[in-house]
């Protein structure tokens, strides 16, 4: 498979989507890619969660390990987690008040 993209970022504009790839991304300042701690702060890893395992790896070991920059690019951004989570409460909120406010006009009709 050809890659695709190789995708330096703006010091001022937002980060594109991390990857699995640790080479899709180029350091806005620096001819480099970025860390996987950098790809953990753009996906709003706080700095103190670890992940583990090596790097990166290819060919046969990759199907005996999961490596950090794949924990990264297949991660569910913990912000993104939160707010997903924050919005299913208020439904489930809002389902039980009017569970709630059914059962008070059942018992008030009886």
């Amino acid at each position: 498979m050809r890659k695709r993209s190789l995708t330096p970022l703006s010091p001022s504009r937002p980060a594109c989507t991390i990857t699995t790839l640790p080479d899709d991304v180029i350091h806005y300042a620096e001819p480099r890619i970025l860390t996987v701690r950098e790809c953990a702060r753009l996906q709003s890893f706080p700095d103190w969660f670890s992940f583990k395992g090596p790097y990166t790896t290819g060919g046969p070991r990759r199907a005996h390990g999961c490596p950090r920059y794949t924990q990264v690019g297949n991660a569910v951004p913990p912000l993104m987690a939160e707010g997903i989570g924050l919005a299913l409460l208020g439904i489930a909120r809002d389902l039980h008040a009017e569970d709630f406010a059914e059962s008070i006009e059942v018992r008030q009709v009886a």
